[in-house]
C-alpha cells in the first residue's frame, strides 16, 4: 500500500527553493489597469510557487504572477492556476499556484 508521502513525492517532481521575494498577483481577465495584490514567495520551483498574502484567491482562479528578484535585477513572469488556499496565523493566506509553463524572465 502506498503511503501519502509517496504520493506527495510523485506530485513534486522539481526541487523547491526557499525564498522570500516580493510577488505581484493579478487575476487573469481582470480589467485593464486593475490593481495587483502583493504577496511574498515562501518557496518556488520550476512548476509552482507557494505564496504568503493578506488576500485570498479562489481555488481554480487563473492568475499572472510577477516575481521581483531585486537586488539581483531580474523579474520572473508566469501564468498559473491557484491549487490551494490555506488560512494562516495573523490573517495571512498560503496560496499554492501551479504554473502553466516554467517561469521565464520578464522583459
Amino acid at each position: 500500500m502506498d503511503s501519502p508521502s509517496s504520493h506527495l513525492h510523485e506530485r513534486r517532481k522539481s526541487h523547491r527553493y526557499p525564498g522570500h521575494l516580493p510577488v505581484s498577483i493579478k487575476l487573469e481577465g481582470a480589467a485593464p489597469g486593475a490593481a495587483s495584490v502583493s504577496a511574498r514567495s515562501v518557496n518556488i520551483s520550476e512548476n509552482g510557487i507557494l505564496l504568503s498574502s493578506d488576500s485570498a484567491f479562489s481555488e481554480g482562479s487563473s492568475v499572472e504572477l510577477t516575481v521581483d528578484g531585486a537586488p539581483e535585477a531580474f523579474l520572473l513572469n508566469v501564468h498559473g492556476k491557484v491549487l490551494r488556499v490555506d488560512p494562516q496565523d495573523g490573517g495571512k493566506f498560503a496560496i499554492a499556484v501551479q504554473c502553466d509553463f516554467p517561469f521565464r524572465i520578464a522583459r
